[in-house]
């Protein structure tokens, strides 16, 4: 039997389909098999009934210019192309069988373009390994048009097969669910070799975690970075990355997302490329587990592979050798992992770290005493191949109609010497024209670099004036037109996601100044639909950034709020921004008191409490506030339950449920009995805030270390150790953090992609009074004592107590951070408090009075002068946790100079005034523009002035020693422009 494999250099590319072929040929030594060849040399090594044919390109894209077809060329002219060179490097021959894999697309042709060459088959088969829609469905870039493209094509091709057959059970009830169409089993048994290959030699190093597959989603790549983060570090020597990198939808790679989503992590992992199966094998040797998780594998050679090597492998439950060894050798132990929710697999996954001799030996006694037997009644190749055919007659003729239209028109293009042409151009010219693109996207790129944000808005100033007035003159007799004018505004502020073809219209849209008109518009727009408490933000924001109450509107704002029960905030806004002589010792006042009335607490009733706890005593207190948290604190729970503190039972979850009105009570009861965890769950009688929660909390926990958690929040396996570890090695230390990471999740808390990190590397205490996200509770664990020493939470919050008491205990403390990400953020759909006018709000209170005047005198008045000027430094020059550009804040820089010219008139770091101040003054001047047609001029001049003041500042701080000091100012990397801006 002569059996045509339409596939390329099977003896010498690594890849699942390659290796099934290989195996394919070597253990039907009685047929006679033919594949082409592209790379592979022709004296490569192969076996001996192995035929090569090489691969000649006679069809190219440019032979179907100016085919007019209602055909859709974008989704068949690649399998076309394929078809017709295969068949023509093979034309004139005869076979038995054409063999063509699912996971390439020309197959649609591939009869048609054989019978067209005058080859001579009897049967063309389907070998089902997975097709390439499935991967793309789950990769790092998905294009659905593109998938569909592939559907359409993989669809059609399976109907036209004569016969179909596959390696997966799993895999074939998969298509007979889609197509009713017979399908064959071929046993692995028959091509796999399992004869067991343990080398294994003990050793003390701990396990190497390997990876080993595409780096692609489909293969699960993200999902072992995330398994990864929640291991305890101490378990396991390395983690590594092995396999090819493929290409993804938008050019790049597979590797390029990996490296993103490991530098959001801080966590190393070795990414390696792929290896033969000599080297693997190597490695299975050592001490190490194979991790193959895998969101869609109709087999997976490489965990039998992995397995019969004698190690440990964990293996997704989507992977159709699940199955296989279930069916076959139901003995044989693996970790089966639920890549829907792949932390539940973490118990076992811990469990085989600590105690991996033992299981790897067990392994190994199983490898060695298993015994298989093929059942009499499984399908050799051969009967595969000699099976009826069964294939859509019409969609077949259909499609011999297709290729018979293109195929003609692609005759007259046909030249002699073509080939040896295309040769020449893919050896010579293409390299050419690769280089020359990849120089003009080089010389692109520095040009990108240097064109700033400020360039941007420069040119879109011309058109501010007549986009203003568009949006200005848009009607708002009902509530539909206003809704659409407000959209409009906003959009003149924050620009839309646009399209390429809408590039034009980018700028007219995002404008950084003269902002507050727009704001004012909103504001006025808002206050008619009633919506009062949000027109007063977006008021309060034109007031605090002109830092004057220009519009007389403090009043009414005021009015506003205390309708709202924003009594102190209205009491604190007009203290920050009303002319009152005393604010600053008002202010002053006020936080001292607010300190020393917070330092008692009282205790106060529950609805009820159950206490689960075993001791009087533990090292961590985890505190959970719960409000609408049914559907997500059973999740939460049991990975929670895998920090290696419980598992040591040093630590004790403390719930607090707010008068919750969902079931979260309930969904506890059905936990309890599995969770064995000391725990408290305590109810209050009504709603409260979440301080409420977390003072209640407070008063219950039996540890001296306090972290505080959502049901949306999480810490890393060996996070809490990490952290209480450096409390105990530092008394002097207050609080200790690590770095946290946002990921989007869905609604079952199941990964989607990473967001974003923040990144507190360089810390410094005094960068907290810039950005507040250097100090955190998700990753991060403070001293019980803190209540004692400076208060309990301030009840009266809603959303920012938690940045009120930063601030309040800050000038007394000692931070200190860990260089891990500890905490991890999960971003469900739903929206957080913090992302609301509310929390803005009470930022008037917990934020804003403390960058006052007042406020730097609280937190500085006992503290050395240099504290000050060092914190002046950072404004001129700091990044944010969640940025990599770095930030300026010359509002909160003019407040630090006001105060070092009041209480250190020789302070040498008072010449940095004088250009913070005129800086100061400038930014504000931008945001409201009075003549609109100045709005190029003066932001040109703000330009202007920002780089001289910037070079001013580098020489006084170049007289001062402070070589490293770099002032690249730019405006809308201030402050102004990076907090509180963001429209609701």
């Amino acid at each position: 039997m002569k059996v045509l494999i339409a596939e390329f250099d099977l003896f010498s590319k690594i890849g699942g389909g390659q290796t099934f072929y290989r195996r394919l040929i070597e253990t039907n030594f009685d047929i006679e098999f033919y594949y082409l060849i592209v790379e592979e040399k022709v004296n490569n090594f192969r076996a001996k009934n192995a035929r090569v044919i090489p691969y000649k390109q006679q069809y190219i894209k440019s032979d179907l210019k100016d085919l007019s077809t209602k055909l859709s060329l974008e989704k068949i002219y690649r399998p076309f192309l394929i078809a017709s060179n295969i068949s023509y490097s093979v034309k004139g021959l005869n076979f038995d069988i054409i063999d063509y894999p699912d996971y390439e697309q020309y197959g649609l042709f591939l009869a048609s373009a054989l019978s067209y060459h005058q080859v001579k088959f009897q049967k063309i088969v389907i070998s089902l390994h997975g097709i390439v829609s499935q991967s793309l469905h789950h990769d790092w870039v998905i294009n659905r048009d593109y998938i569909n493209n592939l559907e359409f094509v993989e669809n059609l091709q399976y109907k036209i097969a004569d016969i179909r057959y596959g390696i997966s059970k799993n895999y074939l009830e998969w298509w007979q669910k889609k197509d009713n169409f017979s399908n064959y089993y071929y046993h692995p048994l028959y091509f796999l070799n399992l004869t067991p290959t343990v080398n294994y030699q003990p050793s003390t190093v701990k396990p190497i975690l390997n990876f080993i597959g595409r780096k692609e989603k489909g293969k699960g790549v993200d999902i072992f970075v995330n398994l990864v983060k929640f291991l305890p570090k101490n378990l396991y020597s390395e983690a590594n990355i092995i396999g090819s990198n493929p290409q993804t939808l938008d050019g790049k790679t597979g590797e390029f997302y990996l490296q993103q989503m490991l530098a959001f992590h801080f966590r190393q992992i070795n990414i390696l490329p792929p290896v033969p199966r000599y080297a693997l094998q190597e490695k299975f040797a050592l001490n190490s587990i194979t991790f193959l998780p895998s969101r869609f594998d109709t087999l997976n050679l490489v965990a039998l592979e992995s397995l019969f090597a004698g190690c440990p492998t964990i293996i997704s439950k989507k992977a159709g050798v699940c199955r296989f060894l279930e069916d076959n050798f139901p003995e044989i132990p693996f970790i089966k992992l639920d890549v829907d929710n792949f932390y539940s697999s973490l118990p076992e996954i811990i469990k085989l770290l600590s105690n991996y001799h033992n299981y790897r030996l067990d392994l190994e006694e199983k490898i060695m005493s298993f015994s298989s037997h093929l059942n009499k009644e499984e399908l050799t190749l051969t009967d595969i191949y000699k099976q009826q055919n069964h294939f859509e007659l019409e969609t077949r003729e259909k499609i011999n109609q297709w290729y018979e239209k293109l195929i003609n028109h692609c005759q007259i293009k046909q030249c002699w010497g073509k080939q040896q042409l295309i040769h020449l151009t893919k050896k010579i010219v293409t390299p050419l024209l690769n280089q020359g693109k990849n120089q003009l996207e080089e010389v692109k790129s520095k040009l990108y670099q240097q064109k700033n944000i400020v360039t941007n808005q420069l040119i879109k100033s011309v058109f501010f004036p007549s986009e203003y007035d568009r949006v200005f003159q848009l009607p708002e007799t009902s509530a539909n037109e206003i809704d659409k004018k407000i959209n409009q505004l906003k959009n003149l502020s924050h620009p839309l996601k646009l399209s390429a073809e809408e590039k034009i219209n980018k700028l007219k849209t995002g404008y950084y100044i003269n902002r507050l008109k727009i704001w004012q518009q909103i504001s006025r727009l808002e206050k008619i639909r009633g919506n009062h408490l949000l027109s007063a933000t977006y008021e309060i924001r034109i007031i605090r950034l002109l830092n004057q109450d220009k519009f007389q509107q403090l009043e009414n704002i005021s009015k506003t709020l205390i309708n709202h029960n924003f009594i102190k905030e209205s009491s604190f806004l007009n203290l920050l921004y009303s002319p009152a002589k005393n604010s600053y010792e008002l202010t002053y006042e006020y936080l001292s008191n607010n300190y020393q009335n917070l330092l008692n607490y009282q205790e106060k009733s529950y609805e009820f409490i159950k206490d689960y706890r075993h001791k009087k005593n533990y090292r961590v207190s985890v505190i959970i506030s719960l409000y609408n948290a049914e559907s997500k604190l059973g999740y939460f729970l049991s990975i929670l339950a895998q920090q290696t503190i419980f598992q040591k039972q040093e630590a004790e979850i403390i719930l607090i449920d707010s008068g919750s009105p969902q079931q979260e009570y309930q969904v506890f009861q059905q936990l309890l009995p599995t969770l064995n965890l000391p725990i408290v769950y305590a109810r209050s009688e009504q709603r409260e805030t979440i301080q409420s929660a977390w003072n209640r909390g407070i008063l219950l926990s039996q540890s001296p270390y306090l972290t505080f958690l959502g049901v949306d929040e999480m810490i890393t396996a060996d996070g809490l150790e990490i952290l209480a570890d450096k409390l105990d090695q530092n008394h002097n230390l207050d609080w200790v953090i690590g770095h946290s990471l946002v990921t989007e999740v869905d609604n079952k808390g199941n990964w989607q992609e990473d967001v974003m990190t923040y990144n507190r590397r360089n810390f410094s205490q005094n960068l907290v009074y810039l950005d507040t996200c250097y100090l955190t509770y998700v990753g991060g664990l403070y001293r019980h004592d803190l209540h004692q020493r400076f208060g309990f939470y301030d009840e009266t919050f809603r959303g920012a107590g938690d940045t009120e008491f930063k601030n309040r205990v800050l000038p007394h403390i000692n931070c200190e951070l860990v260089e891990n990400v500890l905490g991890i953020f999960w971003n469900y759909p739903d929206n957080r408090t913090t992302q609301s006018p509310l929390a803005e709000i009470e930022d008037i209170k917990a934020w804003y009075l403390y960058r006052s005047l007042g406020g730097i005198k609280y937190a500085f008045e006992n503290k050395d002068i240099s504290r000050v000027e060092k914190l002046l430094l950072y404004c001129l020059n700091y990044r944010k946790t969640f940025l990599n550009n770095n930030s300026t804040d010359f509002d909160f820089a003019y407040q630090l100079i006001l105060f070092l010219e009041k209480n250190s008139p020789q302070s040498p770091y008072l010449p940095f005034g004088e250009g913070i101040k005129k800086i100061s003054e400038s930014y504000q001047k931008l945001e409201y523009i009075e003549d609109k047609y100045s709005l190029f001029w003066q932001l040109f001049q703000t330009q202007k002035l920002t780089k001289q003041i910037s070079n001013s500042h580098e020489k006084i701080a170049q007289n001062l020693g402070i070589n490293e000091f770099k002032s690249d100012y730019q405006i809308f990397n201030d402050n102004r422009y990076q907090q509180h801006s963001l429209l609701f």
